[in-house]
């Protein structure tokens, strides 16, 4: 009898390996559903950056920040855009036009939703003179997570 049951330990061990993988695989497999990435840094002119890191993210949330800038940056036009082929690009999100000073700060958030082959961030403005660089940060999520962003008198809320 003892015989059979030893004779089940290695197909009951393979079994728990396959239900319950290594933390290691876990932790690499959880990372992989959010992106992060600075698609534009420190630039002066209009121009579009490369394409995006795409993992099949749905939500997408761009902030564009001023680093050097001590007051309001305005008239500035920077917005995501998305294309299925690679060579034609739509906006996917509303257009950010200026970027007030919160906190010692110069920064704005726009959010975009949708599920796209090819993502790119494009600024179609310079940046004003007396602002400084612009830098843009992107963060992409593969399940939504903030249904809503509205910029308070002093901050923004999600």
């Amino acid at each position: 009898m003892r015989l059979k049951q030893h004779h089940h330990l290695p197909f009951t061990l393979l079994l728990v390996l396959l239900l319950f993988p290594p933390l290691s695989l876990l932790h690499a497999q959880s990372s992989r559903y959010t992106v992060f990435s600075v698609p534009l840094d420190l630039i002066t002119t209009a121009q579009a950056s490369s394409n995006l890191p795409n993992t099949g993210q749905s939500m997408h949330l761009l902030r564009v920040e001023f680093p050097s800038a001590a007051a309001a940056v305005s008239p500035i036009q920077v917005r995501l855009e998305a294309s299925f082929d690679g060579s034609s690009w739509v906006p996917i999100s509303a257009d950010i036009t200026s970027a007030p000073l919160l906190a010692g700060s110069v920064y704005a958030f726009e959010k975009a939703y949708g599920v796209f082959p090819a993502l790119r961030v494009r600024s179609l403005l310079n940046v004003p003179a007396g602002a400084g660089s612009m830098r843009v940060r992107y963060v992409g999520m593969v399940l939504p997570v903030a249904n809503f962003l509205a910029l308070l008198s002093d901050r923004y809320a999600f």
